[in-house]
């Protein structure tokens, strides 16, 4: 291990005591020299020590039921997370929409206070009269190229 790198895996092994004697000396030899390794070993050693607190057992067997709790536990921190989320939403959206009616309703009066008395009139516009519709010629009347030839 140089000073340039620093390998995780490495440290985790060297934590667990797994390294052979010549990788130990280099992992030993790189944490004289960098302060960060050494800090991340400290940190290693210490998840270390938990994780041997807790009993095989409790890593081995869970309860036929577990992974039911497990659903109802989440759900239950859903629903308070959400409740909480509700309780902090619900009056802030109730005090905008009473804004918003405050700035509506002082428009409207504000409005028609400044409104003049009488509105003049426009006329509407006026329509074009149809065109009055037109029949289909009758046959007799039709172009000479629609006209049938006479039957013999």
């Amino acid at each position: 291990m140089s000073a340039e790198t620093h390998d995780g895996q490495l440290l985790g092994a060297y934590v667990l005591r797994t390294l052979d004697p010549d990788e130990r000396r280099d992992v030993d030899a790189h944490l004289a020299g960098c302060e960060v390794c050494r800090a991340e070993v400290v940190e290693l050693e210490a998840v270390k020590d938990v994780l041997e607190d807790i009993p095989p057992e409790a890593l081995l067997h869970a309860p036929p039921d577990a992974d039911l709790v497990l659903r109802r536990a989440l759900r239950q921190v859903r629903e308070e997370a959400t409740d909480a989320t509700r309780r902090r939403w619900v009056p802030a959206a109730a005090a905008a929409a009473v804004l918003v009616a405050a700035v509506l309703g002082a428009g409207v009066v504000l409005g028609r206070g400044t409104a003049p008395e009488q509105v003049a009139q426009v006329p509407r516009p006026r329509r074009r009269p149809r065109p009055p519709r037109r029949c289909r010629p009758t046959p007799a009347r039709a172009p000479p190229w629609r006209r049938r030839p006479a039957s013999a």
